[in-house]
């Protein structure tokens, strides 16, 4: 969240000065392979008298470390529309920067970070067969306890039946 704040202030500064600031939201986002992602590529106090600003979405090389900077169009897995990055499908190769440039004046950043969810199943039959077992030593005990009560409470009854027919009491 501060990251995301630093950023969205770092981007007004280095455009400042200039017709408009090129807003990209969410700043980062984290999804597992498969799943679909979606950055908005905005321009905030456009300029009324010119033209639409252009908004295109690229690949930040910066951070691949390729030298040819790969555009998007609204055709395949990577859809670029009205300033929106849509990538179907994400695979984890399709984790890093994305950069929306607008008119080439300016541009913003977007992080996309591709994980695995790790599967809890077997963790999960683990913990509930643990929680059998203890139920069933639970359970066990309290049974074991409460015969060996209804036992003593029968032998004193008999102990002092005997001793009353004994004394002739009964």
């Amino acid at each position: 969240m501060v990251v995301t704040r630093l950023f969205f202030l770092l981007a007004t500064l280095l455009v400042a000065g200039r017709d408009c600031d090129v807003i990209v939201t969410p700043y980062e986002l984290a999804v597992q392979p498969g799943e679909t992602a979606v950055f908005e590529c905005s321009v905030s106090n456009p300029n009324a008298s010119e033209t639409p600003p252009t908004l295109l979405w690229s690949v930040d090389y910066n951070t691949t470390g390729n030298s040819a900077v790969q555009y998007f169009n609204s055709s395949g897995r990577f859809q670029a529309v009205n300033g929106t990055l849509t990538i179907l499908n994400v695979t984890h190769e399709d984790g890093g920067t994305y950069l929306c440039t607008e008119n080439v004046n300016s541009s913003a950043t977007a992080i996309l970070i591709v994980y695995d969810m790790p599967d809890y199943v077997i963790e999960g039959v683990i913990i509930g067969a643990i929680c059998l077992l203890l139920f069933i030593v639970l359970f066990t005990g309290i049974t074991i306890v409460y015969v060996n009560q209804r036992r003593e409470r029968a032998a004193r009854h008999r102990a002092r039946r005997e001793k009353y027919k004994k004394h002739g009491l009964v």
